[in-house]
């Protein structure tokens, strides 16, 4: 067999596999699944209602306007015209300010002259001068009016400046008078607009020296730009004020997510939907209709996801993950109500026709079909499990605490995730710390062990160290589990790790026992009805226990001890002989009427 990378590259891929790790995935992940949205049953309005934690106003205003950026092609990032105060005080006395302005944008530009035009924009040091000279102006008109006539009236002195007017002004000069008497005018109207409450005013004058030349000339212009209509220049300024961006600058507005509590806010709609969500996460765990409810399952699941992102965790982002493949690929052709119906139909043929058994669909009746797709799910987890571990493990690298050997330590300790009411779990911490060398091995080699698996699961998983790097990762997980108590995240991450599994690992533990007690059933091949009860036994029959003759002419089952029954007790006697319906037989008591001949 050629071994060139082309040839391995694609046997990796490309090379049929079995869907039975898929599968075994798909089980554990719907149940973990349907945990979860069972607890939303206590809290469901307190969660995802029109008043939740995240209440529906906020939602909608982010769903509908969520600022976007236009994509660049160089490695400049945005800079924004406006970007008003992080501070909640600050950002309204500036926002306010700006609602104040006038509606035409030529009016707006002549009240603001002195920042447009006398103001040495260039100049920090001068823009500092230029908003403190306002911020210092006394509140007394007359006081403010002999204030504002040194402007006019104070000859330029080099040598002996005038503290009370600021150089760039004294520097104005005297001739025309016109100019001074320019620069008095613009201060007066840049006055009357500040606000009259002193912090206020001292909040814009600060958000304005604050900028950047840059910043300061792209924030003029967008007052100036701003239109005269008051509806909507109030509407661009509301969404300045909410996301600090200028919309114009954007590339669009809002986020692409959906859920069904978007739009359904009554009691009883809610409990519907709910109810729903969790018939098709049961429908997908157990496999029925495995291609229509594992598409349902990941979008009703979404519909929690995007409904309360606030409180999304590293959970609900490996529960989407693993919804994502398993979704995709062929997770219900193994270990499924799927592959019971599927097994049913390949009994009915050949039961119709009776003979001996076609090779092939014997083939197909011991194992499911091995597929291109499951392989190359299987591998898409397996590489994506790698991205996230050695993303996961460099960036911890880039933390002191992981270099001086304080991460575990701060992780046992941390208050918000330890255990400390479990007795005695706080006792074991102090005698951690009252022993010195108990206190390094354990945060140390707490520290190591997390680097190494992390960072070395996606180099030595690919090679004979596979099983010890994944019992590593699971052994991690099982402490996260325990000290933080992240349970539900450790057993889905654990579930990823399971990809790394061959197939035949599941299938033994499935396997039936040799040498199970054997059955004869007679039917007749003529009767379509028994055709159809004797391939659902056979779908059953896991551990070839039943033999089939076609010849009867009506259905009786031969048990291991030769006593024969008929009609409706085939199915009872079934159920307490047959290996698979005695392992699954409380699941099958509804459906025992499947199993009961007709007439």
């Amino acid at each position: 067999m050629s071994r060139t990378p082309s040839t391995r590259w694609t046997r990796f891929w490309l090379t049929p596999g079995d869907p039975t790790t898929l599968a075994f995935m798909r089980i554990m992940t719907g149940v973990l699944a349907l945990y979860v949205h069972l607890c939303y049953c206590f809290d469901l309005r307190t969660f995802f209602g029109p008043n939740a934690f995240w209440d529906l106003p906020a939602v909608n205003a982010e769903r509908e306007g969520f600022p976007f950026a236009a994509p660049h092609w160089d490695w400049q990032e945005l800079t924004g015209n406006i970007r008003p105060p992080e501070a909640p005080h600050r950002r309204i006395a500036v926002m306010s300010f700006l609602r104040s302005l006038p509606d035409d944008p030529r009016d707006r530009e002549f009240q603001l002259q002195y920042l447009y035009k006398i103001v040495p924009n260039a100049n920090p040091i001068g823009v500092v001068q230029a908003m403190s000279f306002i911020e210092r102006l006394p509140r007394d008109p007359v006081e403010r009016g002999k204030r504002l006539d040194l402007i006019i009236d104070l000859k330029p002195n080099a040598q002996n400046p005038s503290p009370e007017i600021p150089p760039f002004l004294q520097e104005l000069p005297m001739e025309p008078p016109e100019v001074r008497q320019f620069a008095r005018l613009a201060v007066v109207r840049f006055w009357s607009l500040l606000p009259k409450d002193i912090d206020e005013r001292r909040y814009i004058l600060d958000y304005i020296q604050e900028m950047t030349p840059d910043s300061r000339d792209r924030f003029l212009k967008f007052i100036t730009n701003m239109p005269s209509d008051t509806a909507e220049r109030m509407k661009i300024l509301d969404y300045v004020d909410l996301w600090m961006v200028d919309p114009s600058q954007l590339h669009a507005k809002g986020k692409p997510v959906w859920s069904l509590y978007f739009h359904i806010t009554s009691p009883a709609g809610m409990w519907a939907v709910h109810i729903g969500v969790l018939i098709v996460l049961f429908l997908f765990t157990i496999g029925l209709w495995t291609r229509v409810t594992s598409v349902l399952a990941w979008m009703g699941i979404m519909c929690y996801i995007h409904r309360t992102e606030l409180v999304l965790f590293g959970m609900d982002t490996m529960m989407n993950i693993l919804m994502i493949y398993l979704m995709i690929g062929p997770s219900g052709h193994a270990l499924s109500v799927d592959r019971l119906i599927e097994r049913k139909r390949l009994w009915k043929y050949h039961l119709s026709k009776g003979g001996p058994m076609d090779p092939a669909i014997r083939e197909r009746l011991a194992n499911p079909q091995k597929t291109v797709l499951a392989n190359f799910i299987q591998r898409m987890i397996q590489i994506h499990f790698c991205f996230i571990y050695a993303s996961s493990g460099l960036a911890k690298l880039k933390g002191d605490s992981w270099w001086n050997n304080n991460a575990m330590w701060l992780t046992l300790c941390n208050p918000e995730f330890c255990p400390f009411p479990i007795p005695g779990y706080e006792t074991l911490l102090y005698e951690i710390a009252s022993h010195r060398p108990l206190y390094s091995i354990i945060v140390t080699g707490g520290v190591a062990f997390t680097l190494l698996v992390e960072i070395g699961l996606p180099f030595l998983v690919w090679t004979r160290m596979r099983p010890y790097i994944v019992i590593g990762g699971v052994l991690l997980h099982t402490g996260i589990a325990f000290v933080m108590g992240l349970t539900l995240f450790s057993l889905l991450m654990m579930l990823l790790l399971l990809s790394y599994l061959p197939p035949n690992v599941f299938r033994e533990q499935f396997r039936l026992a040799k040498n199970l007690p054997k059955l004869k059933l007679r039917y007749s091949k003529s009767d379509p009805d028994q055709v159809v009860v004797a391939a659902r036994l056979g779908a059953m029959d896991g551990g070839s226990q039943i033999e089939f003759d076609g010849t009867g002419d009506t259905m009786e089952l031969t048990l291991p001890n030769n006593e024969k029954v008929t009609g409706g007790a085939i199915a009872s006697a079934a159920s307490r002989n047959l290996a698979w319906m005695q392992s699954l037989g409380w699941m099958l008591i509804p459906f025992k009427w499947l199993f009961r001949p007709r007439g």
